[in-house]
Order: structure tokens, then sequence, then C-alpha cells
């Protein structure tokens, strides 16, 4: 508090003090008593009304900080402010608040969000950082503890010495998303690196110190043989391998029955196959094609069709591998499978990326129906394993995957961020078949068109008395507009076994429909957990915080839903099932990035020590143990 002073007080004076009789007590009482000593000058007390050193004065403190003005002989430097005496704490205001004669010393201070010992962005006043300063200024990252002048470099692209360059070897000269510090053997050849084919080249493509090891031979070579894809796809014999290039390819390609196999050797990110909208699927299977007749290695873009944008699969089983297929579309009377579309046969379908494509009937853009943003399969025994759909959507139903009438099995799959508009299954949609879902993530997906429709099921619609299994699945983070935010069953009776059903929005609960659950664990949703019968506390089903690491359903080391999973199914490690994505037997299956190394599934944070085989970053194949991790 600032107190100020109204008006000076006057200073008493100071009467002599009497020393101490030494001589017989005075027994004159018919006059006062004229013993009189000179004042004896003492240790002066402040602000008691006694002058104890003789000054004529005693000390005075207008402000009651216990300090006296310095004009009264005292040492408060502001009299006026009982903020301000010696020993005070600077406020950083200006201001002489500790009395040592220095307003807010200015030496400088620099901030050291990051903990390192070295600090960017100087303090002009040492008060401005009373915790997390040092007085070296020099951290050229100063969000990375592992970043600062002197430090170790790593591995990953950045100046982490604070020497102002970057180390030749953490560069990717070639663009193919490998630096030679990760393991690139030949940074001048995209063909070469550590997730390539190995081709019977004379060269070590793979990067593993072998040559030719387990080579896949080309038979034909695009461009240098045949100037487009199509032109080497007629050409071929029944066996080739076509090894097409680095580059961009605008065309659609139709294995119109080879049985060959279509290999980028550079992979995906490297090798384009560009529909430019104009000539329909970018890659047609049509013709009875079995599983001798493999596509690998590619991204399928601006594909346009009635059915599957990027691919068309029609009564064929062939085998497709390390795809990409992103920003296509399926427009028709229905549109069917913006990604991928497939109907009837027994395709083998792994490490397939769909994303940012779409479904809608109508027109392109037209309003209408529309089925299977990322996928739609099918009257189809189809195989998916480890598959990831993103940013898709359907004007009508399964944003991310629509399954009609299958018995597909769908292994190791995330659905993330994708939408239906009309009816509902913004990740998955079922109609009929008894399809089988197993380790699946299905994560902020959601339904809602604004055009007057009421769809359900955020995460997952199920009709058509379908009788689908979903097994160590996660539905997160879904949302409905204006009905059921997780789950909708309209008909049909699926099976929900070692399921977390959690942060999930809707108009009306979370689960709604004749669905069964047995030790799952449906928790924290809004505005309910289940719209009908709960099933919690029966069959081994709980509602409890499942405690997730992260949104990818990770369990933290201390999550009531390990090793509480169906008794009857354990993990990879022999342990009882975790609850969950990353539970059961095929927990160790996940590959999304396909770098050969399975993602890590346990419980708690990634331990290497640990888990020395399992990949701590399962979105980038560039970084796995040894790499990264």
């Amino acid at each position: 508090m600032r107190v100020r002073l109204l008006a000076l007080l006057a200073l008493a004076a100071c009467a002599p003090e009497k020393p101490a009789d030494t001589a017989a007590p005075d027994t004159d009482t018919a006059a006062p008593d004229t013993d009189t000593a000179a004042c004896v000058p003492a240790a002066e007390v402040p602000y008691d009304g006694v002058d104890q050193d003789c000054d004529g004065a005693d000390l005075t403190d207008a402000d009651g900080d216990g300090h006296a003005a310095t004009e009264a002989g005292g040492d408060d430097c502001d009299d006026d402010d009982d903020d301000a005496f010696p020993g005070a704490e600077e406020a950083c205001d200006g201001v002489d608040t500790d009395c040592d004669g220095t307003a807010d010393p200015t030496t400088p201070w620099y901030r050291d969000d990051d903990g390192d010992g070295y600090g960017a962005g100087a303090f002009l006043r040492a008060c401005e950082a009373p915790t997390g300063r040092v007085a070296d200024d020099t951290d050229c990252d100063d969000t990375d503890a592992a970043s600062f002048p002197g430090a170790p470099e790593r591995c990953d692209g950045l100046d982490d010495d604070c020497d102002g360059e970057v180390p030749d070897d953490e560069a990717d000269a070639d663009g193919d998303g490998w630096s030679a510090c990760e393991g690139d053997c030949d940074d001048a050849d995209p063909v070469r690196r550590p997730d390539a084919f190995e081709r019977c080249d004379g060269g070590d493509d793979d990067c593993d110190g072998a040559i030719d090891d387990a080579c896949t031979a080309c038979d034909r070579a695009v461009p240098e043989d045949h100037a487009t894809i199509q032109e080497a796809i007629d050409a071929a014999d029944t066996g080739d391998v076509v090894c097409v290039a680095p580059g961009t390819y605008l065309e659609c390609v139709d294995f119109a029955g080879s049985a060959i196999t279509l290999l980028g050797p550079a992979g995906a990110a490297a090798t384009v196959i560009d529909a430019d909208y104009d000539c329909g699927p970018v890659v047609l299977f049509a013709a009875s094609e079995g599983p001798d007749s493999v596509l690998r290695g590619f991204t399928l873009t601006r594909g346009y069709g009635e059915t599957g944008g990027g691919v068309t699969i029609a009564d064929a089983s062939p085998t497709i591998d390390a795809v990409v297929v992103e920003a296509n579309g399926s427009v028709g009377v229905d549109g069917l499978g913006g990604g991928l579309y497939v109907y009837g046969g027994a395709p083998t379908i792994t490490h397939l990326v769909a994303r940012e494509n779409g479904s809608r009937g109508g027109g392109y853009d037209g309003f209408g129906w529309g089925y299977g943003g990322g996928a739609y399969l099918e009257a189809t025994d189809a195989v998916l394993d480890n598959v990831d759909v993103v940013d898709c959507g359907a004007g009508d139903a399964g944003g991310g995957l629509a399954l009609i009438d299958t018995t597909a099995s769908v292994t190791n799959v995330r659905v993330h961020s994708s939408n239906a508009e009309i009816l509902g299954g913004g990740g998955v949609y079922v109609d009929g078949g008894a399809p089988t879902f197993t380790n699946l993530r299905l994560t902020e997906n959601g339904v809602g068109s604004g055009f007057g429709y009421e769809p359900d099921g955020g995460g997952i619609y199920v009709t058509g008395d379908a009788t689908p299994t979903f097994t160590n699945v996660l539905v997160s983070g879904s949302w409905s507009r204006d009905g059921t935010g997780a789950i909708y069953v309209d008909s049909g009776t699926p099976l929900f076994v070692n399921a977390v059903v959690t942060d999930s929005t809707g108009a009306t609960a979370a689960v709604s429909g004749a669905a069964t659950f047995r030790y799952s664990d449906v928790w924290g949703n809004t505005p309910a957990d289940f719209a009908d019968t709960d099933p919690t506390g029966t069959d081994g089903n709980l509602s409890v915080d499942p405690d997730l690491l992260g949104d990818d359903g990770h369990l933290a080391a201390t999550s009531p839903l390990v090793d509480a999973g169906d008794p009857t199914l354990v993990d990879p490690d022999g342990s009882p099932a975790d609850i969950g994505p990353f539970g059961g037997p095929g927990a160790a299956g996940w590959d999304l990035d396909g770098d050969g190394f399975p993602a890590w599934w346990l419980p708690g944070a990634y331990d290497a020590a640990t888990s020395p085989g399992l990949d701590c970053e399962d979105a980038d194949a560039t970084v796995f143990p040894g790499a990264g991790c």
C-alpha cells in the first residue's frame, strides 16, 4: 500500500533525561527537586517519540514501512511509498524499489525456455527474468533442449550445434526422403535407399550392404524401354516386372488381365500416375486379374469416375502394396469409392494410404448420394491390412470406408478426420454382410450435412442386418450434429470386443441400437454413453477413464485397460489382452508407414531398451529403430 504524507509532523523536543540518583533520596519537600544532568547520547530507536541520540528529533516513518526518510537521517529512499525500502524485492516497474541506488538493474539476461543452459532473446532488466535466465544468448533454437552451441549433431536435418550449418550427411540431395545419416547409401540416386526394392542391377538398392540379394529383375523399364506405362503393360509378358522411373506420368492405366508386377522402385512419393481428371480411374483391374497382377510403389492422383477414382477393381483379385491414392473422386448416379472401389473378387491391399478422396453422386459439384469416400467394398472377400484413410468424405455414407454385403477382413486400419453428410458412418459404414475389423482406430470422424437430415454414427453406422465383428478397436473424438455420436445400429447385430469408445459427442448419445459389447470401455461421451441398455458391469464391460497417452489409442502404463480384455485373447508377449487398438494377438501388426518395423504397442511411453524392434513413429517411414528412435 502506498501512503502519501498529507502534512509534515512536528518534531517534538526532547526533555533532558535525569540520570539515576547515586546519593541518598532527596527529602526536601518544600521546594522542587533541582537535580539535573546533560542528555546522554544513545542509539536511536526510531519512531518511539524519544530522542535517544540527543539531536533534538526522533526519526519519523511517514509511509509505515519501518524505515525513516533519508532527510530525517533514515534509510528510506521514498518515504511516500511503503513498497520501497532497503531490502525490498524489485517490482520491475522502473523505480528503485530496494533503495540500492539503481532503478531495475539493466544487466542483460536471456530467456532459457528449453532449459539447456543457453538463452535467446534479451531481457533489458534482470527483474524481468527472475527464473530460467542465463547470461549466454547463443542458443539457435530455444525450443529444443538438444540444440545448443556445441551440442552433438542429430540426424534430423537441423543445425543442432548452432554453428550455422547443417551437416552434409543430413541433407536429402536426391529427394527420396532419406539422408545419408539415415542410411541412404547413394544420395544422388532416388532409387537407392533403405526402403527401396532390390533390383537385379548389380547395385545395392536397399542399402543393406548386399548386392542384388533377393532382388527383383526389371524386365521392362519406363521410360527407357517404353514411353508410357500403358505401353509397357501392353507389351509385357506374363511374369514380367515393369519398373517405372521416378517422375509424374499423365495417363490412366489398365492392367487388362496382365499377370505382371508394375513397380515404382523409387517409391510412391517419387513415382506419380496423374489422371488429370481426364481419363477415369487412375488404375483399373477389370479383367479377372489374380494375385500375380501386382501394383506397388506409386501415388495415384486426380482420378475421376463413377467408381474408384484412384483404383477400380471389378471381379478381380490383384495385389496392391505401398500405394498412395490421393485427391481422387467418384461421381455419378451414386458415386462409389472416391479413392478405391472393389466389387467381387478377393484382392489383397496392404500399406495403402487413402488421403483427401471424395465420393458424391449427382455430378462433381452437385448434391447427391455418395458412398465410401476413402474406399468402397461390395460383395468381396478383400483383405485390407495396414491401410490409412485420412481426410476423406462421402455425400451419403461411409466417409472413410463403406462395406456392402462383404466378408472382408480389415486389419490394422486407421480412419481419421473423415465424414459423411446425409445418412451416417463418418468413419465406417456397414450395410449387410459379416466383415471383421481387428485392431482398428477411428478418430475424429463425424456426420452432419446441414441439409435438414439427421445423420447418425460419427464413427460407425450399421444397417442391413449386418453382423460385423469389431475386435480391439478405438472410436474416439467422433461427432454427430443431430444424431448418435459414435456408433449407430439401424439394424443388425454388431459385436464389439476389447473396444474403447470415448470422447464422442452427439445429439443423443455415443451408442444407440442393438450393439453387443464384451470387455469394452465406454466412457466420457456426451450427452450420454448409451441411448439404450447400458452393459457396464456385465461381460467384462467397464466405464472408466481409459488413461490414453494420446489420441491414437496407446495406453498409459497405469491404464485400467491393461490386461483387462477378453481372457481368451492374449497380447503378442503372451500377457492377457489389453483393451483398445493396441491389444490382442495382432497388436504388433501395425506398420502404417511400411518401414518394416511394427509400431510400438506396449502400454506406457516408448522405450527403445525394452522394445528394440518396435517403431517409435508409425507415420514416418524415415523414422525407425536406428534412425530417429
